[in-house]
């Protein structure tokens, strides 16, 4: 039996749901909850950051 394998990182979806809304204030996306460095920075994320990149979003929404 092989392990799990991960995916690629270009199965890993954006959390962006295409109705942004920068809040400067809190330094966010209120739509997928990603810092303004997590969204330049995921075009060439690879798997596992786009895993914690997606992860800290949705704890940020969570906690808003």
């Amino acid at each position: 039996m092989q392990p799990p394998r991960d995916p690629p990182a270009t199965e890993i979806a954006s959390p962006c749901h295409g109705t942004c809304g920068y809040d400067a204030a809190l330094g966010q996306c209120l739509d997928c909850g990603r810092l303004l460095g997590e969204i330049v920075e995921w075009p060439a994320a690879d798997t596992a950051r786009r895993l914690a990149i997606r992860a800290a979003a949705a704890a940020r929404l969570a906690a808003t």
